[in-house]
């Protein structure tokens, strides 16, 4: 899977987008390289950009009362690396944010994330990142009362860390590299390996189904006819359609076809009453034709689109 579509299923995992937001965010990521030791933030600057992590690992340091550097965040591909205070609120950044070893990552302009503010999933996207880091947060300190052995165990189930230096692992842990390295080794003769980290195992982590994945790919692709087709989606997933259409009936109590109708006709509705244009809504929607678009709305609510409107503005007090 090309490198900018990561970001958006990692995203409609989160929150479900919609096809305008999914077009206008593709317009502003560009992905980029970057070079060991490489600083994304540095320490009382401003945060003017946002990084998807494709690959690699970035580390957010700060300095302590005796004016050590120890990691603060740990960010691993499959992770949004950003300082949402400073980013957001344009204060300085307490902290700053180092490449460690070679990352690719994208990138998004705080002038462009402003330009998505328009969009209502700029926001609701913004506050399951939050929430999300905030989680991870607790995770740690709650780590951090934990005997060392217990505490290495832990970090080693919770993070994958396969390739990321001793003395950052210890400094996130809040113990000495010798003391890493020994629970390491402890944990190796007892079978326990580090894992490494891969984008695709962490969108893994936030599907919870077949049923659910193929209920996030029909919302981020709805505008595509050829879904209401149960071979389309199963050439997607690369399993049989009649496995599909067993679980995601099980699941939603209604067919793949159905489902992907009637999430369409819902959006039409929701652009309708935004005052869209019914042109406009037709392209957005995957119509070949307005025509089509007017006959299929028509078919599903039993109103035309003008009936529609005139309804409602009839039912709005005066």
């Amino acid at each position: 899977m090309a490198d900018e579509f990561h970001l958006l299923d990692y995203l409609h995992a989160l929150h479900p987008i919609t096809t305008a937001f999914r077009t206008k965010l593709l317009r502003f990521l560009e992905v980029l390289d970057y070079k060991p030791m490489k600083e994304l933030l540095r320490l009382h600057r401003k945060a003017d950009k946002a990084w998807w992590l494709v690959e690699g690992y970035v580390v957010a340091l700060e300095e302590n009362t005796a004016g050590e550097e120890e990691v603060l965040k740990l960010f691993y591909p499959g992770q949004i690396v950003t300082n949402l205070s400073s980013f957001i609120s344009e204060e300085n950044s307490t902290f700053r944010l180092v490449a460690i070893g070679p990352v690719k990552v994208q990138e998004l302009s705080r002038p462009d994330f402003l330009k998505l503010k328009i969009y209502p999933e700029t926001n609701e996207l913004l506050a399951k990142v939050a929430i999300w880091y905030k989680f991870r947060e607790r995770q740690r300190l709650q780590a951090l009362l934990l005997p060392i052995p217990e505490r290495v165990s832990e970090f080693l189930a919770q993070y994958p860390v396969a390739g990321l230096p001793d003395q950052y692992a210890a400094s996130w842990l809040r113990i000495s590299v010798a003391e890493y390295r020994s629970q390491i080794a402890e944990l190796a003769a007892a079978g326990i390996q580090m894992r490494e980290a891969h984008v695709s195992d962490f969108l893994a982590g936030l599907e919870q189904n077949l049923a659910r994945k193929v209920e996030a790919y029909l919302k981020l692709h709805y505008a595509n006819h050829k879904l209401t087709h149960l071979s389309e989606v199963a050439r997607v997933f690369k399993v049989s359609g009649d496995k599909i259409s067993r679980h995601f009936q099980k699941e939603f109590d209604k067919s793949v076809a159905v489902y992907t109708k009637e999430y369409r006709m819902a959006e039409a509705k929701s652009m309708l009453l935004k005052q869209h244009k019914v042109q406009s809504i037709a392209g957005t929607l995957g119509y070949s034709s307005e025509y089509n678009f007017r006959r299929d709305f028509k078919a599903f609510f039993k109103v035309t689109t003008s009936q529609m409107l005139k309804d409602l503005d009839l039912r709005r007090p005066s």
